[in-house]
């Protein structure tokens, strides 16, 4: 079954009522606000996304929630009046006294010496979860095949696939999910939009209701729980348009009520 666009016009219509109660905007960062680049140290947001979606952050609640570690996310959403920015899948910003999960640790010394030594193959140690990128691997498809047989004997991990690159989370911890349907929760609201764009952002496309949530994957794929998609990461652009373009027609009916 496929997934409709959410810029359809019957798509739009469902996501017009969405907005129409001022809901949580929660969105991932690689693949979504920032394109998925070669080298992940390069990622960044482009200068209309980055204007795009400071508008829609002034006038909605959103967040985000992204893989990275907080202290590299952080940086790359300068300027944007965001109410939140979660990183490690929600594990950041740390809870007073919270330490990381001691079974990391062991994940990534385990990795280290059962994984070839392959210069393309990078585990990277995030203290709160731990990802494989084997996207520069000398045979990437080899590669995944041998990271899934070594993860799979990995106690207490959960694994997600994102893009070219395996992620561990301990089977009992946050994810992105959880993080998404606590703050909206706290929040009060009703609804949530969620936009992610991978196998690591399903938990959030699976948290909540067809009332309570509208979820977007960005980008096709055959197996997603997502309700909606765009074809592209350059649609997102468009998306918040049309975001933001609903908050201005709430304004020139609240002026014709006026008046």
């Amino acid at each position: 079954m496929s997934v409709p666009s959410i810029l359809a016009s019957e798509s739009r219509a469902e996501l017009a009522v969405f907005l129409e109660d001022d809901p949580l905007l929660a969105f991932d960062f690689d693949g979504v606000l920032a394109p998925i680049v070669p080298v992940r140290d390069a990622a960044f947001i482009g200068a209309g996304t980055h204007r795009l979606l400071r508008e829609v952050a002034e006038r909605f609640a959103c967040i985000v929630v992204s893989g990275r570690p907080l202290a590299d996310l952080a940086p790359r959403l300068e300027g944007i009046p965001l109410l939140e920015v979660y990183g490690n899948f929600g594990y950041e910003p740390v809870e007073d006294g919270a330490e990381p999960p001691p079974l990391v640790g062991e994940w990534v010394a385990e990795l280290r010496q059962q994984l070839p030594d392959d210069p393309g193959l990078f585990i990277e140690d995030k203290r709160y979860s731990v990802a494989v990128h084997y996207r520069h691997a000398a045979n990437p498809s080899r590669a995944h095949h041998l990271i899934e047989r070594v993860v799979r004997q990995l106690p207490g991990a959960r694994v997600l696939e994102g893009t070219k690159a395996v992620t561990l989370l301990p089977n009992a911890g946050t994810d992105k999910g959880s993080t998404v349907q606590a703050v909206r929760k706290r929040l009060g609201r009703e609804r949530v939009v969620y936009v992610g764009d991978d196998g690591t952002d399903e938990d959030a496309f699976r948290s909540g209701t067809a009332e309570q949530l509208l979820s977007v994957r960005v980008g096709k794929a055959q197996h997603t729980t997502a309700r909606f998609c765009l074809p592209h990461q350059a649609d997102v652009d468009r998306l918040l348009e049309i975001i933001l373009a609903s908050r201005a027609i709430d304004a020139e009916c609240g002026k014709r009520k006026a008046t």
